[in-house]
């Protein structure tokens, strides 16, 4: 929604902007459903113990953490197609200087996950 606002803005402005729009988007469709029917895993957590965060999706959708699985999940995750360094909590440090302005804007939305228990 509201995308065509988004010409002659910076990439950092379209980034923030993209993230809100998602995120509310996100938020809105949750709320319509009982907490009991989604689950959220945070992305730290993920990184740090991704065997215990997949096994609790698995125990959420009533599914086997077979052997496959937890090999996968056991080892380094392989990069994405589309990036180029190791996922790290940090990795956004690298573009504070450009984010840190539009934390103001993004301080809603970002709230609004918390208080979901998505962060």
């Amino acid at each position: 929604p509201d995308w065509q606002q988004l010409n002659g803005r910076s990439l950092a402005e379209t980034c923030a902007f993209q993230w809100t729009k998602t995120n509310e988007v996100i938020l809105d469709d949750l709320q319509k459903l009982p907490p009991e029917r989604w689950i959220s895993v945070n992305y730290g957590d993920f990184l740090a113990s991704t065997e215990s965060a997949v096994r609790r999706l698995c125990d959420f959708a009533g599914l086997e953490l077979d052997e496959r699985l937890r090999q996968r999940v056991t080892s380094p995750l392989p990069l994405s197609r589309f990036t180029h360094t190791r996922p790290d909590p940090e990795k956004w440090r690298k573009n504070e200087d450009v984010i840190m302005p539009l934390m103001e804007q993004l301080q809603p939305t970002w709230a609004r996950c918390q208080a979901a228990g998505i962060s």
